[in-house]
């Protein structure tokens, strides 16, 4: 596209009734810039997102949606993307995180962006356990409930499975996302979605962690300390597990803050991170 002129998806309410949204589905034929994960409009509706895909899925039993018990529900742990830009025809998780309180759950703008052919068959990631593939449609897709798949609905993905015994099938609508399980081997009723969670012993080289970015934030953990450096002006909470503040900072750009905490579960920004 000239560089002057813009690629533009609006994401509207499906209903009239509903809140908009904060966390979505979306595939979309052309390419976006991003910064540690986030995507920023340069026009005036001032939408941000994070794009994120989904690393590992853990499971644990429990009851699905209906009341049914002992059946397994799960964890979907979904990561900021890497690279500079989006790819055109992959489908990714939307998480709002600046919207301008419209009638749009978010907006979706690149100037001279780089648009590609649809291809025959949109797929993203794969979870490497399950062999759940995300799964792309822009015209909508009704999905019949004999099928193995998990679709989006209320914050979480649930499972074709479960709802076989209310529906014969699902309608995916335009420009969103699925999993699809091709071996049908998965035992899930649902899972939720929740963002850069640290496995145990994760990224750990002589008792430092790798560093992990939360958008414009970058978290490095050690033995008795975090470190935050911020990429822009940013404000910080730092809290325990309990939901104690242990920290407020106002950060600048480019500014590093160290904090010696001891050894536990934090949340900075909401987003957790694991002290040793």
């Amino acid at each position: 596209m000239d560089a002057a002129n813009y690629a533009t998806y609006k994401r509207l309410r499906t209903a009239a009734s509903e809140d908009l949204v904060k966390k979505a589905t979306v595939v979309l034929p052309f390419t976006m810039k991003v910064t540690n994960g986030k995507h920023k409009n340069d026009t005036e509706d001032g939408f941000e997102f994070n794009l994120r895909e989904l690393k590992k899925l853990t499971a644990q039993t429990g009851t699905d949606q209906y009341g049914t018990e002992g059946v397994e529900e799960g964890k979907g742990n979904f990561v900021l993307i890497t690279g500079e830009e989006t790819k055109a025809n992959y489908p990714y998780m939307v998480e709002v995180t600046s919207a301008n309180g419209s009638d749009y759950s978010f907006i979706a703008a690149q100037k001279g962006s780089n648009i590609v052919a649809t291809p025959e068959t949109i797929t993203g990631e794969t979870e490497a356990e399950t062999g759940l593939t995300n799964t792309g449609t822009y015209s909508g897709v009704k999905l019949p409930t004999t099928k193995s798949f998990f679709y989006f609905t209320k914050n979480k993905y649930v499972s074709s499975k479960t709802a076989k015994n209310k529906y014969t099938e699902i309608y995916v609508q335009p420009f969103r996302a699925y999993y699809v399980d091709p071996a049908a081997g998965s035992k899930l009723s649902m899972f939720e979605i929740v963002y850069d969670e640290l496995e145990e012993n994760e990224g750990l080289i002589t008792g430092v962690t790798t560093a992990r970015s939360h958008g414009p934030l970058t978290v490095v953990t050690g033995h008795g300390y975090m470190t935050l450096t911020s990429s822009e002006d940013i404000n910080v909470t730092v809290c325990n597990i309990k939901g104690t503040v242990v920290a407020n900072l106002k950060m600048t750009a480019g500014e590093q803050q160290n904090i010696n905490v001891p050894a536990g579960v934090y949340l900075v920004n909401k987003n957790k991170v694991i002290v040793k």
